[in-house]
This record gives C-alpha cells, sequence and structure tokens, in this order.
C-alpha cells in the first residue's frame, strides 16, 4: 500500500537529510501510516459499510480524528523540508 511505500522511501539513506530536516522520524512517519491506513478502515466501515479489521464506531472514528492535526502538521514538515531542499 502507498504509506508503507512513502515510508521505505523515507527511510532510506537517499532521504536522510530530508529527515533530519523536517524534524520527523522513521518511526513518526511509521505511526502516522498506521494511523492513515485505521482511519481510511473505520471511515469505509462507518460510511461504506464495508468490513473492517477493528470494531468501527462513529466514536472509534471521532477518537481517530483527534490525531489529524499532529499527523498532517508532521506531514506538512515533510513537504516543507521537501520543497527547500530543491
Amino acid at each position: 500500500q502507498l504509506p508503507e511505500r512513502v515510508v521505505a522511501l523515507y527511510t532510506n539513506v537517499v532521504y536522510a537529510d530530508l529527515a533530519k530536516m523536517s524534524g520527523v522520524t522513521s518511526s513518526n512517519l511509521h505511526d502516522i501510516a498506521l494511523w492513515t491506513d485505521t482511519l481510511r478502515q473505520s471511515r469505509n466501515a462507518v460510511h461504506h459499510a464495508n468490513d473492517s479489521t477493528l470494531c468501527a464506531t462513529w466514536e472509534t472514528t471521532a477518537a481517530l480524528l483527534m490525531g489529524t492535526v499532529p499527523n498532517v502538521r508532521a506531514l506538512y514538515a515533510i513537504t516543507q523540508a521537501a520543497r527547500t531542499t530543491d
């Protein structure tokens, strides 16, 4: 899946400077990828009645959404660091 491929690229030694500049560790990015997958599964279970590996409720989804701000901030930090290395 895409989140795992992004983590694999980010942890490559070629992107070590990017990781340092952004301040986002590969561990942080891995956690964000897990959060992304879990949020997607929860959303699909609630809105599209798809099967999910977790017990998806409105409450679960709301709790996952509370992680949005720090996770999106980290993604923007990576994006900003990438733009400044051009």
